[in-house]
């Protein structure tokens, strides 16, 4: 996204957590942070589709809920 800012975004999926299944990255819940390890950088920050999956992953995990453009912003200024 960085490299291509002059681009409008047409569509963004990330992966559920739950399902591995597609869905569209802002209308997902997000969870950052919590013990278990990120894959791409050092907060992690797992999308959920469903906010009842991410509200059981913090219970097992840790983390807090938040939404895509706090957790785009968080991966962006880890990569400063």
């Amino acid at each position: 996204m960085k490299k291509y800012r002059n681009k409008k975004v047409k569509s963004l999926k990330v992966a559920d957590y739950t399902t591995r299944e597609l869905v569209d990255a802002r209308a997902a819940t997000w969870v950052v942070g919590g013990k278990k390890p990120g894959v791409m950088t050092s907060m992690p920050k797992w999308a959920f589709a469903r906010k009842e999956d991410a509200q059981k992953f913090i219970k097992e995990n840790d983390g807090r809920l938040t939404n895509f453009d706090e957790a785009l912003d968080l991966a962006l200024k880890e990569n400063e």
